[in-house]
């Protein structure tokens, strides 16, 4: 027997044993089922509003405090200081960063000047978006399955980095200013910051400090996919241009970036004025970029590429190949070699054609018809004056049986020297044409010609014709004007 029943009788010790039965039915009613009582719903109330204070109010004002930081101007400013970090800037200026509590991302506006090791010397980007999905920046790496941009332009540095991306630096969450902490518990690391596949629909790359360097892409849909290699990049619908070759549209460009080299596997393009082309080739990243490109072009218009005074020559469509090889970092800059075949034409109607056509006797020389030749030139940087120019040394324009043309010709532009009273001054561009322009006839041809005319200016005979070679002087209609009026006046004088 129990120490606490010793002394009670039977009746005591049953007696309490109910006692204690119905406390217990009456507990467990008044808690559990409906209508228990008045006494159970308050202890239920109690628990709750115990768990709402510990828990649901604290997190309620938590989520208040990290929607107001995520939307505000602090959240700006470590975006700022993150970024340019990331991107090795010296100084970036972010607007509009945001990110809401679905993990969106946006940011208005990301622009700033690269730093000493970044491929690039300034870049500015317009209306960023990507996403984390729910609760994704909650994490310490943050990584984007994709991040895009309305627009994203760049002015490429023309060397100083090993390999593209080289800038993309190492920023970790330090003792300064770091995205989201400020106390409310979200830290990610930029060490891990990374994005998978990025796409705009307005790439605007420009390279080169000089004519002889200068190229551009512009307004191009872009799309690049990380791989195992590198990055594959895809661009359509932009506008290129490499030196004199420029205005070509692009249909379709394809680029594998990978180890410190841009490999072009095809770019197909479409010249401003119809015919077609494509461009292959690769360009290697390092303290000397080299560039080494081929551009194979069919019937196209190549006046429209040229400047004065070879525009003012004629029109002609041709096809062939233009080969790119240089560096955007040396004086010579990207060297140029054109190979181009004529396929149909005409010679503009210059001071001298209008002249043989009278001392001919009515020959049709005014607007002689191309019928083959070759057209070859180069182009590139002067070393000396940091300049550029375009020799057509070599090409030769046959005119039917009558009529040859070959051009021998430079022509040079490069800044004016600075003011010494003023080197802020804008500087103007000096432009040089030399060479001369050799025209021959057939023997028949110049037999027409009046005795003084022949033995003036038509008397060296080679390859089958006779010749007459006229330096440059002036442009455009005033080119051959000096030699076109000798001719005139020397075949006038006969009739006096």
């Amino acid at each position: 027997m129990k120490r606490d029943h010793k002394d009670k009788s039977y009746n005591q010790v049953m007696n309490e044993w109910a006692a204690q039965q119905d406390f217990l039915k009456r507990s467990r009613s008044s808690i559990f089922l409906p209508g228990g009582g008045a006494h159970g719903m308050d202890a239920v109330r109690g628990w709750l509003l115990r768990i709402l204070g510990f828990l649901v109010l604290p997190l309620a004002a938590y989520t208040l405090l990290l929607r107001s930081h995520l939307g505000g101007e602090s959240f700006n400013k470590e975006m700022e200081e993150q970024v340019a970090a990331w991107l090795d800037s010296p100084k970036v200026e972010t607007s509009g960063a945001t990110i809401d509590l679905g993990g969106e991302l946006r940011i208005k506006e990301v622009a700033g000047p690269g730093g000493p090791s970044a491929p690039f010397s300034e870049i500015k980007a317009e209306k960023l978006t990507a996403s984390l999905g729910p609760a994704g920046f909650f994490r310490q790496k943050w990584k984007f399955p994709s991040l895009s941009a309305f627009s994203l332009t760049a002015q490429l540095r023309s060397g100083g980095v090993s390999k593209p991306g080289g800038a993309l630096k190492s920023a970790s969450v330090g003792d300064g200013a770091a995205v989201m902490t400020a106390g409310f518990g979200v830290s990610p690391d930029y060490r891990y910051l990374s994005f998978d596949r990025f796409s705009t629909g307005s790439l605007n790359l420009n390279w080169g400090t000089n004519p002889a360097t200068a190229g551009h892409l512009t307004g191009a849909v872009a799309f690049a996919q990380r791989t195992a290699q590198g990055w594959d990049l895809t661009a359509r619908s932009g506008l290129f241009g490499l030196g004199w070759l420029d205005g070509l549209k692009i249909a379709n460009a394809s680029l594998l970036m990978a180890d410190g080299r841009a490999i072009l596997q095809k770019a197909e393009l479409t010249p401003p004025s119809g015919g077609s082309g494509t461009l292959e080739g690769s360009i290697s990243f390092g303290e000397i970029p080299d560039i080494a490109a081929t551009a194979t072009l069919t019937e196209i218009r190549i006046d429209d590429f040229l400047p004065k005074p070879f525009a003012d020559f004629g029109e002609a469509v041709c096809s062939g190949t233009v080969t790119f090889k240089g560096s955007t970092n040396r004086s010579e800059g990207i060297m140029t070699t054109a190979e181009l075949s004529p396929l149909s034409g005409a010679l503009h109607a210059l001071p001298i054609f209008r002249a043989l056509e009278l001392a001919t006797g009515g020959l049709p020389l005014v607007q002689p018809r191309i019928t083959g030749g070759q057209i070859r030139f180069r182009s590139g940087g002067t070393g000396e004056n940091n300049g550029y120019f375009l020799d057509t040394k070599g090409t030769e324009l046959i005119c039917g049986p009558a009529l040859k043309v070959i051009i021998n010709a430079r022509h040079e532009r490069a800044l004016a020297p600075a003011n010494l009273d003023d080197p802020t001054a804008e500087r103007p561009v000096i432009t040089v044409n030399s060479g001369s322009l050799l025209i021959g006839l057939s023997p028949s041809t110049a037999a027409s010609l009046r005795p003084k005319v022949r033995e003036t200016f038509f008397a060296r005979e080679a390859d089958g014709m006779v010749w007459t070679e006229i330096p440059f002087s002036g442009d455009g209609s005033d080119l051959t004007r000096t030699t076109a009026e000798a001719i005139t006046a020397a075949h006038n004088a006969e009739d006096s």
